[in-house]
């Protein structure tokens, strides 16, 4: 690494590493995975030819963990990008199963690095997750990189590319989300990096579904020194552990699971993979009752309880409408007592609100206003079909009409 970076460079780094302490990979998901506790990867080098299904590929995808983990080593995370003889990867290439771990991985390197741990040769280590709009949309390494302060951005673009990329790490998390074009087209900054078109000193680690390594592979073979990687998931011995992890708290609940999936091989067999392990195990602490005794019963709780997630979140945005345009509303909102009479018709307001906005002569209009929006947001947050309706009732108000069509355009 050189002795000489910009000042700018060592703050993006600084920026860089507080980014990494505080993303949660799956954060506003479910179920509630917490890799630096939970997740123990097994990781592989996959010497073989990257298109080729050898023994290994056909016993993941049947979920033969034991006999992957007796074809293949495992790789120490501060060995990966590293070959056997000391020299470093140009191009690192990860495959892997949905939720097997690869967005883990990618993060957690992030963090390690951030943390001084591991990948210390680098002096930047990026990490951009390919299914973000603002991601896609960039056509230069100006647009790809992102900084708060736009001198201290300037700058890392600049130092980027005057030394071509060197001593640089780029991890592109997701390559299987990008669409067709975006992956191999000629017009594609990403096609351009991985290839080493752009920034060929830059070090470059993909991660991918096996759906796109046909056209990940198109572009990799160019390159010299690539490195090829298998994540797989969780053996008997990592399913335990991550038991003993996930009801750490509740012995009594740990026994019960630990027997549930032993006596349950159909159900243990998905949890190789660490999102289904973690599915399982949150969908039998919701269920201790009567957990999902079959497959078919594990995906019947788990979109039931994905659909409540997705009502609370809906209330949750709803009520955040609202506050939004709460002060408005009260200062627009010049006839309460006729507005409190036609959302009572319509079940928004109870009768008692109603009267008290038309009854109560000495409350100003200002406080009418107030009594009145806040029992709509009551309502709206507890039955958010209840927010369309409050919207057609303010349609009939033209003296509302500007501040309507706002929040019509936020509540599509």
């Amino acid at each position: 690494m050189g002795n000489q970076v910009p000042q700018g460079v060592e703050q993006y780094r600084t920026f860089l590493a507080a980014s990494y302490e505080c993303v949660e990979v799956t954060k506003d998901q479910w179920p509630p995975v917490q890799f630096q506790e939970y997740i123990k990867l097994a990781t592989v080098v996959k010497v073989e030819d990257f298109m080729k299904e050898d023994e290994c590929t056909k016993a993941m995808m049947n979920g033969n963990l034991e006999i992957i983990k007796g074809l293949k080593k495992p790789v120490q995370l501060e060995k990966i990008g590293r070959f056997e003889d000391g020299t470093l990867a140009s191009c690192i290439i990860v495959e892997g199963i949905p939720g097997v771990g690869k967005s883990t991985l990618a993060w957690q390197l992030g963090r390690r690095w951030g943390k001084k741990e591991i990948l210390q040769h680098f002096q930047l280590v990026i990490v951009l997750r390919l299914r973000d709009e603002r991601v896609q949309k960039a056509h230069t390494i100006s647009e790809l990189l992102y900084h708060p302060n736009k001198v201290i951005q300037e700058s890392v673009v600049e130092w980027i590319t005057t030394t071509l990329g060197e001593n640089v790490l780029l991890i592109l998390e997701g390559y299987d989300e990008l669409s067709s074009e975006l992956q191999i087209g000629d017009q594609s900054i990403f096609a351009c990096i991985i290839k080493g078109e752009e920034l060929p000193k830059l070090t470059v680690f993909v991660t991918s579904r096996p759906s796109a390594n046909r056209n990940l592979y198109r572009l990799c073979r160019i390159r010299a020194k690539c490195q090829y990687i298998q994540v797989v998931g969780f053996g008997e011995d990592e399913i335990r552990e991550y038991a003993e992890l996930a009801f750490k708290n509740n012995l009594e609940l740990k026994k019960q699971f630990q027997l549930y999936i032993k006596h349950r091989p159909h159900i243990r067999s998905m949890m190789y993979v660490p999102l289904n392990c973690a599915i399982v195990a949150e969908l039998f602490r919701e269920h201790k009752g009567k957990p999902p005794q079959t497959l078919t019963e594990v995906y019947t709780a788990l979109t039931n309880t994905l659909l409540q997630r997705h009502e609370q979140k809906t209330k949750e945005k709803t009520g955040d409408l609202m506050k939004e345009y709460y002060s408005d509303l009260v200062g627009t909102i010049q006839d309460p007592a006729g507005l409190a009479g036609s959302l009572y018709s319509r079940r928004i307001i109870c009768q008692s609100v109603r009267d008290e906005i038309q009854q109560r002569g000495d409350l100003i209009t200002k406080r009418k206003n107030e009594v009145l929006i806040n029992a709509v947001e009551a309502q709206v947050t507890t039955d958010p079909s209840m927010f369309q309706v409050f919207i057609e009732v303010l349609k009939e108000e033209p003296s509302l009409s500007t501040i309507v069509e706002r929040m019509c355009a936020l509540g599509r």
